[in-house]
């Protein structure tokens, strides 16, 4: 008598059932858990930035993409609107406080975040400058109440500041992480808070060159209570607000400071669990020279440096007129025969940006 093989799906059946019957108790257990929150509260000085738009909106230009690739929705507030709604503490992870120098108080401030302070695993996270946090109600300078704050998180401050990068002596932890797109230390300034805990860690380590003149500082340091990251050791900015260049490697900082090492975070770049990729080049400026290898074409450097190195797929795109000398074409020029060689490729897919832009 023939033996009747089980169909293949019903072992597939049986393979899913075991797994999930396996599951059940991780489940339950998982049921148990409180939900990780994964927003932050950003607050930002409107005294320091009064014509706030995207472009100019502080967290927005640094903190969004850093914080969005980690999984984290950011809620900003404006400090001179007064205190932000309730809800917004209440679903947040951390407060972010990233100021500017000032010399307008915020009064309001300081009790609220003394309240926010005893709530169970809330951080705090404070980027630039202390700003109106070290400015009394006179409008100087007064740090008996961030003093106070500090010392919480295992910090001392005072006022002392020196500026001379050649009378400063830098130690940085981990120059991929605090020399990330550029070396701070020719900026280097000695201020700002010291760390008295071996709770936290310093990134960044400045004393004087003469001993015994100041104690070492440590102006990026991260603690299970968040982390400072004070300027110049954040970023540094270009002649644009757009234009920039970190110094501190932001995904690093914030996924310690938040405490986020075992929390995932969906990647951007993945659909359903597959790995998605879509570059566009819409080929301005092709025809201009690139600043960083001098006499050749930008979209020449881009071809070697980019389409040829990197395997992936590209759409690129010309404008008609920058490829020529005049719109009745009697001999190809250098500018068409370098887009036909990116054309010719086979993981570019050619486009238009039509004749004039």
């Amino acid at each position: 008598m023939e033996k009747v093989r089980p169909h293949p799906a019903r072992a597939v059946l049986r393979v899913v059932l075991a797994l999930f019957v396996l599951l059940i108790p991780a489940l339950d257990a998982a049921a148990g858990e409180t939900p990780e929150k994964m927003r932050v509260l950003a607050l930002m000085d409107g005294a320091s930035h009064p014509w706030v738009y995207d472009t100019h909106d502080p967290v927005h230009v640094v903190i969004e993409m850093p914080l969005n690739y980690l999984g984290i929705v950011v809620d900003r507030h404006d400090i001179r609107k007064g205190p932000p709604p309730p809800e917004l503490i209440e679903n947040a992870r951390a407060v972010l406080m990233l100021f500017e120098y000032t010399e307008k108080p915020c009064e309001w401030v300081w009790p609220w975040l003394e309240k926010q302070a005893k709530r169970p695993g809330l951080r705090f996270i404070h980027m630039e400058d202390f700003g109106t946090l070290s400015v009394g109600k006179d409008g100087k300078t007064d740090l008996a109440p961030l003093q106070n704050w500090l010392a919480r998180f295992g910090l001392g401050i005072d006022d002392y500041y020196r500026d001379d990068p050649l009378g400063i002596r830098t130690e940085l932890a981990d120059p991929a992480l605090t020399a990330c797109e550029a070396d701070p230390r020719f900026l280097a300034t000695h201020t700002g808070p010291w760390s008295e805990s071996d709770a936290n860690r310093a990134w960044v380590t400045t004393a004087p060159r003469r001993e015994g003149v100041d104690r070492a500082r440590h102006p990026v340091v991260t603690g299970p209570w968040g982390g400072v990251a004070l300027a110049p050791w954040t970023l540094r900015w270009g002649s644009e607000r757009g234009d920039r260049r970190w110094h501190l490697d932001p995904f690093a900082f914030f996924r310690e400071a938040l405490g986020l090492d075992r929390v995932p975070a969906a990647h951007p770049a993945v659909l359903n669990g597959r790995r998605m990729f879509f570059c566009h080049v819409d080929g301005d400026s092709l025809e201009s020279i690139a600043t960083m290898d001098n006499g050749a074409y930008a979209g020449k450097v881009f071809l070697d440096r980019v389409i040829d190195e990197f395997p992936l797929p590209f759409t690129i795109s010309v404008i008609i007129a920058g490829l020529t000398n005049d719109l009745e074409i009697r001999e190809p020029t250098d500018r068409m025969l370098l887009a036909r060689e990116m054309f010719t490729r086979e993981n570019v897919e050619p486009a238009s940006h039509a004749v004039l832009h």
